[in-house]
């Protein structure tokens, strides 16, 4: 059951997500983009991370997910991300759960100029999959491999790895949720 409240007024718009560079460039350079990241939860509790190919955070271990696009929902948005990092096609909508909202200020991006930087706004959903589900997933699009790490990990100030504070921030919220019986 989803938490997540869709408003749609009037009629619903199509889907605007391709921007030609240069205007895209314009947009970075003057405006926040709007970014959807889901935490993908396995039956046993692990999270999906993967190895990012782009900047910002290249190299660094992060959720599925990217920009929203113009009249896409958070949902939506989520769902097009995991295929395109995954290749599973979830169909499901009501499987998500909203669990937190996060800014981040980057230092540096894949456009150029690189160290303008960008501002990215954006959300945290929750999915949970199935172990068939698991077994059809294999890296495509922005993500070098995929990593299931528990939670206890990701959590942990020992990693080895590159865990980004939004995503641990946001484990902890999940966890706020499930007490609370809401997903």
């Amino acid at each position: 059951m989803t938490n997540i409240p869709e408003y749609i007024y009037g009629e619903r718009r199509e889907v605007v997500g391709w921007i030609p560079e240069d205007q895209y460039v314009s947009i970075l350079d003057n405006m926040p983009i709007f970014c959807v990241d889901t935490l993908v939860e396995d039956s046993k509790g692990a999270f999906l991370l993967g190895e990012r190919l782009n900047r910002p955070f290249k190299g660094m271990f992060f959720t599925v997910g990217g920009k929203k696009s113009r009249n896409e929902t958070w949902v939506e948005a989520s769902c097009r991300h995991i295929k395109k990092d995954t290749s599973l096609d979830v169909l499901e909508s009501n499987r998500f759960t909203y669990v937190s909202t996060y800014q981040i200020f980057n230092d540096e991006r894949e456009q150029n100029p690189i160290e303008k930087g960008l501002d990215t706004p954006g959300v945290f959903l929750h999915i949970k999959i199935t172990d068939e589900e698991k077994s059809k997933m294999y890296p495509v699009g922005d993500l070098k491999e995929l990593f299931w790490i528990a939670k206890e990990e990701i959590l942990s100030d020992k990693t080895e790895k590159k865990y980004m504070a939004p995503i641990v921030d946001a484990i902890k919220a999940l966890d706020i949720l499930k007490e609370r019986g809401v997903c």
